[in-house]
């Protein structure tokens, strides 16, 4: 289900939902499986969220979005890095939005998410940064990098794959 954004991304094909038919004949339970992933928010990350959207900035003509969340965010809110899961669908929800990037300061380095639509190229800014993953869907981790100067270098290197 996380994988394919609840059968939302084109690359949820027929095989997919043949598997999960079968998966749903054999008992399995949608609505509890959901409510596992989705429905277990705590206040800390319920907080870490509103630090989360307060933070977002647009740039190139609003076409791309970015949050930063630092090390005292979770420090303050009690919690981890992993509780930002899915918070880029926050930054790719805005209509002008194409591309998304979460900039994580973890105590190693700079955790880089990026998601994109259409024909950007996600993947290949990732690719920039020592990292990978799917055209729509991809990441990077600088280790020991300083998150204001990776935010600036990662801002210029996405420029070209806006236009």
């Amino acid at each position: 289900m996380t994988d394919t954004g609840s059968f939302k991304f084109d690359r949820t094909d027929k095989e997919t939902h043949l598997i999960t038919a079968e998966l749903l004949e054999h008992g399995l339970e949608p609505y509890g499986i959901y409510s596992e992933v989705y429905n277990k928010a705590t206040i800390g990350k319920l907080h870490l969220l509103g630090r989360f959207l307060e933070n977002i900035e647009l740039f190139n003509d609003d076409k791309t979005a970015y949050s930063v969340m630092l090390q005292k965010d979770f420090e303050e809110t009690g919690t981890d890095e992993y509780a930002i899961e899915g918070f880029s669908t926050h930054l790719m929800s805005l209509s002008t939005v194409v591309l998304a990037i979460v900039f994580t300061e973890t105590k190693r380095g700079v955790k880089l998410s990026f998601r994109s639509k259409g024909s950007i190229k996600s993947n290949q800014l990732a690719a920039e940064f020592g990292g990978g993953g799917h055209q729509n869907a991809a990441g990077s981790f600088i280790f020991g990098g300083n998150i204001k100067t990776v935010i600036n270098e990662v801002k210029k290197a996405s420029e070209k794959y806006i236009k």
